[in-house]
């Protein structure tokens, strides 16, 4: 999902400036979604030593089983004061590399 955040602007760019037709896009982008989720599938299924997809399986147990509040809820704003700040602190640590 971070992919789709990060890469998602830049392909409706491209899709946008017509550098990028959208049957081109079909044709690189659904034999390669594919091939990513069939490696992530088997890599996934030798670790947990059965058939699984975890990004699948998170998916339908947060959404389609509504059971997200298992694992505890927090206020909207914690993720700004908490959970960004631990997030990104390793990252400030290059703030001055990528202004070199």
């Amino acid at each position: 999902s971070e992919l789709c955040l990060f890469l998602g602007p830049i392909l409706l760019t491209e899709l946008a400036s017509r550098r990028l037709g959208l049957i081109e896009l079909l044709k690189h982008g659904v034999p390669a979604g594919v091939v990513c989720l069939a490696v992530t599938v088997c890599v996934d299924s030798v670790f947990w030593q059965k058939l699984l997809w975890p990004e699948g399986t998170v998916l339908y147990y947060n959404t389609i089983m509504n059971k997200s509040s298992n694992w505890g809820t927090e206020p909207f704003l914690w993720y700004f004061y908490s959970a960004l700040p631990r997030a990104l602190a390793a990252s400030a640590l290059l703030v001055p590399v990528g202004m070199w």
